[in-house]
């Protein structure tokens, strides 16, 4: 009876056994469910997603010249850059064994920019590294899926395997560089808020810098007092105002391509005051290489004539001919070309004008300067009308002397007034009666007259005489300046018969 008591309940002891490792089994297949949740929102907003630049000087460096090593020269490895995209105009290299710093200034090729001063001596040889720092405030935000008195806010940052706590930009995570780690508020270079609960800046690690910070992430941790909302949004920003109590960008991931951003992971986690982990989840950040956008202005200049027909003259009264000389004046049609007045009526003013239009991008701006070859002179002769001298002979381009000729229509002369649109300065208007420097007047003449119609004769090549600025403007004019040029001719009864010509040269030059 023994024996047959001691099988059977042997037999039940191994069937006991058999049942008891299946569950194992089973308990190893499938693990029991963690408590901790997702949040329901996560977001990690970086003030630069630029990539930090790390590269090595090839052979050629010198004075203000950098070349960038396109082979090994990062202590025997490849450099993470090894080329100029990603390194701009105005950034600022430093060398690793010294720390000298530069300024770059024009990036001349795909392996070669400039810098603002001569490389140190110890900064020109072969495989002298050097880096762009660039740096960036994490701003993360959260929504908790949880209710949760006085717990801990953490956030875990993607880290570099070694040295990520130095300075220096990581080829595989985020560096720690100078972010403050101690303090107990939130005036510091990590801050959280959101709600009604009051937050307290616990810590900043570097990897695994404590129990609570793992390898390969940067820890920042906030505790407060209250109880999260599920319903609001929570903020810890990570990294002062300071581009030095920021996180170091990585460069060049080692698999990176140009032009495709590498990524990196981030953990937000929402713990009790014992530090387990209620809700938490993880995100991605993108950094990828600026695009560099490059354009060339030239020096530009733009000047152009304008022909004005005879009623415009009139409907605009343009030089107040048809205000002052609606009943004695002849008018005339004229093209961006020429002046054709065609046949001169005897005891009146014979009038045309023309539009002339200035812009550029020159800093100290434009002048428009004119002048005649010599005076209307017959076709196949030497006969000519003569310079105006206005009315009682005040004009004069020996003194530069501007003078009225509003009644003189009897005696031979040609001559010219302006009136001015939009144009910074001219050098006189028909209506001026005093035209020095100021109140929109070049002073480049003087002006002694009524204001009917104040004229001076053009300056002639013939006669020697300097060519006059009747335009300018000397800053960069914001849109096109314009003015009217008004030619006047009036012919005595013992001019010649004939048909008379010169031309007008006008000269447009900038000021770069």
């Amino acid at each position: 009876m023994f024996t047959k008591f001691y099988r059977s309940n042997i037999k039940k002891i191994i069937a006991c056994l058999g049942l008891v490792g299946l569950l194992s089994q089973f308990g190893v297949i499938f693990p029991s469910r963690l408590e901790s949740a997702n949040l329901t929102t996560i977001k990690d907003t970086l003030e630069s997603s630029r990539l930090s630049f790390h590269a090595a000087n090839d052979a050629g460096t010198a004075g203000t010249v950098v070349k960038v090593k396109t082979a090994l020269g990062c202590g025997g490895a490849d450099c993470p850059n090894q080329d100029t995209i990603n390194i701009f105009s105005g950034d600022v290299i430093e060398y690793f064994s010294t720390g000298n710093t530069r300024t770059v200034e024009t990036i001349i090729d795909s392996t070669t920019f400039t810098v603002s001063a001569v490389l140190d001596a110890n900064d020109d040889d072969e495989d002298d590294q050097f880096m762009v720092r660039r740096t960036s405030q994490h701003v993360v935000t959260f929504k908790p899926s949880s209710v949760i008195a006085d717990g801990f806010i953490r956030v875990k940052v993607k880290a570099g395997a070694s040295n990520n706590a130095d300075d220096d930009p990581d080829r595989d995570g985020f560096d720690f560089y100078d972010i403050d780690q101690t303090g107990v508020d939130q005036s510091d270079d990590v801050a959280c808020s959101g709600g009604a609960i009051a937050f307290t800046w616990t810590t900043a690690t570097p990897s695994a810098g404590h129990a609570n910070c793992p390898a390969g992430y940067h820890c920042f941790e906030c505790r407060y007092s209250g109880s999260t909302a599920t319903a609001t949004e929570y903020t810890m920003t990570i990294g002062g105002t300071s581009p030095t109590a920021e996180l170091v960008n990585p460069t060049n991931a080692l698999t990176h391509t140009e032009g495709t951003a590498d990524t990196y992971q981030y953990t937000v986690e929402h713990l009790d005051s014992s530090y387990t982990i209620i809700d938490n989840s993880s995100g991605k950040v993108a950094l990828i290489e600026s695009v560099r956008v490059t354009a060339t202005v030239d020096p530009t200049i733009t000047f152009s004539i304008a022909g004005v027909d005879a009623s415009t003259i009139v409907s605009g009264d343009i030089c107040g001919i048809n205000t002052n000389f609606s009943t004695d004046t002849h008018n005339d049609d004229t093209t961006a070309f020429t002046v054709p007045f065609g046949s001169l009526v005897l005891g009146e003013f014979n009038d045309a004008a023309q539009e002339i239009s200035c812009i550029t991008n020159a800093a100290g701006g434009y002048v428009i300067t004119v002048g005649e070859n010599d005076q209307l002179t017959m076709v196949g002769d030497v006969i000519t009308l003569a310079d105006t001298d206005c009315d009682v002979g005040d004009c004069t381009n020996a003194t530069s002397t501007a003078g009225d000729w509003a009644t003189e229509n009897s005696a031979s002369g040609f001559g010219f007034t302006m009136e001015n649109i939009d144009a910074d300065e001219v050098a006189l208007e028909y209506s001026s009666t005093t035209c020095t420097s100021g109140g929109g007047y070049i002073g480049s003449m003087t002006c002694d007259c009524d204001g009917v119609y104040c004229a001076i004769p053009f300056p002639s090549d013939g006669a020697s005489e300097t060519p006059v600025s009747i335009m300018r403007n000397t800053s960069t004019p914001s849109t096109t300046e314009n003015a009217y040029v008004c030619y006047r001719i009036a012919i005595g009864t013992t001019q010649q018969p004939g048909d008379y010509a010169n031309y007008v040269t006008y000269r447009a030059t900038a000021t770069f």
